[in-house]
């Protein structure tokens, strides 16, 4: 079996700026047609072997078990070449509690401070809902108790009844933390931050409004450029 090798960062996905790391698959981004090529290679009877140097992982700025989740998503995305995507965003998602809640003034929240505590959450199946219980099993961590509801207003009105604690993108609860009625948490676990993409069916015929639809949403969801160092700022690092 003849076999193709790639190249990971620049080549099948977007690379990230110098200097920085693509940490969590949030961060992916996959450049236009590179799962579709891959795919038809695997048609075609190749072995496409996708070779990257993370040295990330080495330095600390990437977690050995995010790199694998990364790896494994990428994974599903290339064996399903039935879909075309677009990567608008990613979302913080934030845990929130009434401000009178212990945890609501702690500098950090662990992991483990989830223990025994009320979870407001969304129905199982839910992207960042998944990626809670899917830290919660590997930490063996067991809260107090777990409340599904089918929809946030609910979530949003129990923690601000002091109920227990909720989990929803930062989007979500803008308003009730600008108006100080819940408080996010200062959590320091594993992020569950989540993208937003664009997703239609490869043979669909999307119209040229329907393009325009989707550059505008790029152009007005994009996630600001971080700035690049000043001169005097990378004099003082030795650059």
């Amino acid at each position: 079996m003849s076999a193709i090798f790639l190249d990971r960062d620049g080549v099948v996905i977007r690379k990230a700026p110098d200097g920085e790391y693509v940490a969590d698959w949030c961060e992916v981004e996959f450049l236009q047609d590179s799962s579709e090529a891959i795919a038809a290679f695997c048609r075609f009877g190749y072995k496409v072997i996708i070779v990257t140097n993370q040295r990330g992982v080495a330095t600390g700025k990437i977690e050995l078990s995010k790199l694998k989740e990364i790896h494994d998503r990428m994974k599903d995305v290339i064996a399903d070449d039935r879909l075309r995507s677009v990567r608008l965003r990613s979302e913080k998602v934030l845990f929130f509690a009434d401000r009178a809640h212990p945890l609501a003034s702690a500098k950090k929240v662990q992991p483990q401070d989830l223990t025994g505590q009320t979870l407001l959450l969304t129905e199982a199946g839910c992207a960042y809902r998944k990626r809670l219980d899917q830290l919660l099993s590997l930490m063996n961590i067991r809260p107090g108790n777990i409340t599904e509801f089918s929809t946030v207003e609910a979530i949003k009105h129990c923690a601000s009844l002091r109920m227990g604690i909720g989990l929803l993108p930062e989007i979500v609860v803008a308003k009730e933390l600008a108006r100080k009625q819940l408080v996010s948490f200062c959590w320091a676990g594993p992020s569950l931050d989540i993208a937003t993409h664009v997703v239609w069916h490869k043979d669909k015929w999307i119209s040229p409004a329907q393009q325009a639809f989707v550059s505008l949403l790029q152009e007005t969801l994009a996630e600001p450029a971080a700035a690049k160092p000043s001169r005097e700022k990378k004099a003082a690092n030795g650059w």
